[in-house]
Formats: structure tokens, sequence, C-alpha cells
């Protein structure tokens, strides 16, 4: 079978979620199947990390802006490159072909949540109902999307796969380093007491500005602690660089715009707890990571997160930012509850994995 991919979130510097998400399926699929081809439709650049993998070929199809490539320059190409099916692994489809296609949804926050940018909610809104029109298939990436997927679009549940991703991604931690590693993480990331760690986009649903909060009340409680954010850039910097300069938490916050997987792990692993305290989430990779590598789970209620996490992390409620503080407080203080969670998010991390998400992808793709 010939399978088209559009690999643009595939791209080495796409360092959220859709970069994860398509390049450890691509990897994982290409290698469970090498009896398929696999065809990587890029923009302009090609840089994936793909080389030595015999049955992924690529193709760039250079063309002005993505909508315009999406709907013009790759359906021009189908007629050449005739692939039996085609995958849309972040959201975005292709209307005027006749080739089947598949396509994953990864969330409908701008649904789920209020957003005040309207005209990208529109833009957004038009893109998941182009999707729902013009796949043969949809995967949802959690029953949460699919839940969504249903109540807000009235889609046909048969329609529907839901595909977890896998957490594999991130490398075990080795114990027998453990006192190495630990110096060396505390001194590349220039961390100097215990710490509390989040992870994600600074975007303004991620909520990193409880996680602040919470740092404030445990800091006056008597918690020796800092926070160490890890992740890009988003829509609520500003509102969080005041909330620290406010606080007079400065000295006590790290920032990390990226951290690569084996770095990630080992501080996933030290923390003292890892905090997600999203509003609204269709997966939450860093959840998984995190219990994979060790660490200890606190997260809200909102979205998938329940559904990823299982029993084997603790949640607050999201309406109620008071409980944050008290359910992390509790949790740093109760070491038999903190390994309890720990093992338990051994076990949760071991059932996603590439190679489950792969073969279900592959048995979607076979319609």
């Amino acid at each position: 079978m010939k399978i088209g991919i559009d690999a643009r979130s595939a791209m080495v510097y796409e360092k959220g979620g859709f970069g994860v998400y398509t390049r450890n399926l691509i990897k994982s699929m290409a290698s469970l199947y090498p009896e398929h081809i696999f065809e990587l439709k890029y923009q302009n650049k090609i840089e994936h990390g793909f080389d030595g993998i015999n049955n992924l070929k690529t193709d760039k199809l250079s063309f002005p802006l993505n909508t315009l490539w999406t709907q013009i320059r790759l359906p021009i190409h189908f007629f050449r490159s005739k692939p039996d099916i085609f995958l849309f692994p972040a959201q975005t489809i292709s209307k005027f072909s006749s080739v089947k296609k598949v396509v994953t949804i990864h969330d409908l926050r701008f649904r789920a949540i209020q957003n005040n940018n309207k005209i990208e909610d529109f833009r957004l809104d038009l893109q998941i109902k182009n999707c729902i029109k013009h796949s043969d298939q949809i995967i949802c990436v959690s029953n949460q999307t699919k839940s969504d997927l249903i109540k807000y679009y009235s889609v046909d549940e048969k329609k529907i796969k839901v595909i977890y991703h896998g957490a594999d991604h991130i490398d075990e931690i080795k114990e027998a380093t453990l006192n190495y590693e630990k110096k060396h993480i505390m001194n590349r990331y220039k961390i100097n007491r215990e710490f509390l760690l989040t992870v994600g986009y600074t975007h303004k649903h991620k909520n990193i500005v409880s996680v602040i909060n919470c740092l404030d009340n445990l800091v006056k409680d008597g918690n020796d602690l800092d926070l160490v954010i890890v992740g890009p850039q988003g829509n609520d910097e500003e509102n969080i660089q005041e909330k620290i300069n406010n606080l007079n938490l400065t000295n006590r916050i790290i920032r990390i715009p990226y951290a690569e997987s084996q770095f990630l792990g080992y501080l996933y692993y030290f923390s003292k707890l890892f905090i997600y305290p999203s509003m609204y989430e269709g997966f939450g990779f860093p959840i998984l990571e995190a219990m994979r590598s060790g660490g200890v789970v606190l997260g809200s209620n909102a979205g998938s997160i329940p559904e990823i996490g299982g029993n084997a992390m603790e949640l607050f409620n999201i309406n109620e930012p008071d409980e944050l503080t008290v359910k992390a407080k509790r949790i740093i203080a109760d070491k038999k509850r903190r390994e309890v969670l720990r093992l338990r998010g051994y076990e949760r991390a071991r059932n996603f994995m590439w190679e489950k998400t792969a073969k279900k992808t592959i048995q979607s793709l076979q319609i």
C-alpha cells in the first residue's frame, strides 16, 4: 500500500504535540510495516530526522501559504503520485481530491473554552468542518476529543476511531546513574533547590499562573522550592511575567524554552511534583512523559486529563484554585503516597506505546 502523509508537522523544529505525534507515528509505522511505502509531503524544507528508513520517500512541494499548499498544490500532486490513501495528522485536509483521506483531530479547545480571538475561532471552526466533510475516517486522540466532536459537530460515531498517542519517545531513567544525573541536571539548568515542574507552551489555557500562585503559597508555608517551567513562550507570557514580578519570585523561577528528551525525563524524575494545570487538553503528552520518567503527577480535572492519567495521578478541581495548593502540599509531605503514584505511573505509561498507535493507525488506513 502506498500511503501519503502531510508531513509538515513532522519537521524537527516542530516542538509541540503535533510534531511529537507526527514524527513518532511515521517512524513507528515505517519500522513495523516495511511492505508499505510512506510518501512524506513537505511544503518548503525537509528536516525530519528519518534518514536511513528505506520505505520512506520524501517530496518537497514548494508553494506559498499553507492553505494554498493544502488545497491546490497537494491535490495536483495526487494525480502524479497516486497514493492509495492519504493521512492528514494535524487536523487539516485537502478538499479537492478523490483520494481516500484519514485525518487526525487532536482537540477542540476553541469550542470547549472561551477565546477572545473570534477570527481565529472562525478559522479553526471552518478547518474542523472541512476535516469532517472531506475525510473518509477520523482519528481522535482521546475519548474526550471524540465526545467533543460529536457534541459540537454531530459527527456519526461510526466514522471516528479513538487511537491514543504513545509515550515511549521519552528515554527511560537509568537508576544506576541517578546521583550523577541529578548533579548534572541541576548544574545544567542552574537549579539550586528542590523544585516543582510544569511543561508546555505558556498559552493562557495552560494555566501556568496557577502554578506560580501555588509556588508562592508553598514558599510562604515554609517550603524551600523553585519552579521550573519548560516550554516556549506563548500568548500568556506577559501575564506570567507580571505575576512572577508581583510575587517577587524571580529568583525561584527557572525558564527552559526547550529540553531534549534525555534531559526532560530526568527533570520529571527529580521534580518534587509535576503539575499539569491546563484548562483543557485533547490528550496531554506531558502527563505520560512524566509517568514514564517516574515523576509524581498532579493535574487538573479538565478535558482529557483524567482519562489519560487514570488512577496514577492526583487531580484538583480547575474551578477551585486553592485546591491546587492543598493537594500539592499534601502530596509533597506524604512520601508513601508519592511512591504509590510513582509506581502506578510507570504501569500506566506502559499502556501508551507508539507501536500500538502505529498498528491501530494502519488498521484505520485500510478502508
